[in-house]
């Protein structure tokens, strides 16, 4: 699946983030978290974020992509409604990203259009 590895891409070496799917891969938060800081490092501390403070950090991460103009189709509490996070809403908000990303418009969607090599950031943000 292209998005996921655009998002595996994105996200490499970063502390405690290691995506491998669209659900559990994404239930700290950090995911979410790391994704914006690899593309706007200003605007999510990273290097201060625990795995342990799940709400917190998809606070930040969903607060912060509706800044950005994301579309908020996921709320914190959709994340801890199941044990594990329904992955075709992920997978639909993510793409919401990648397009953000790569147009800096969120509304151009769709997930048959990604192609993982035009948004990945070509100087990698410092993490700590």
């Amino acid at each position: 699946n292209a998005l996921l590895q655009w998002c595996k891409q994105c996200t490499e070496g970063y502390p405690n983030v290691n995506i491998t799917n669209f659900h559990m891969s994404w239930a700290d938060g950090l995911a979410f978290c790391a994704l914006i800081h690899a593309h706007r490092p200003e605007l999510i501390p990273f290097s201060s974020l625990s795995p342990k403070d799940k709400e917190k950090n998809m606070e930040l991460a969903f607060s912060t992509a509706t800044k950005l103009g994301i579309p908020p189709l996921l709320d914190v509490e959709d994340m801890f409604i199941c044990a594990k996070p329904e992955q075709f809403s992920i997978m639909t908000y993510l793409s919401q990203f990648y397009h953000f990303f790569k147009t800096g418009n969120a509304k151009a969607s769709g997930l048959g259009t990604i192609k993982i090599e035009s948004t990945v950031p070509a100087k990698r943000p410092a993490i700590a």
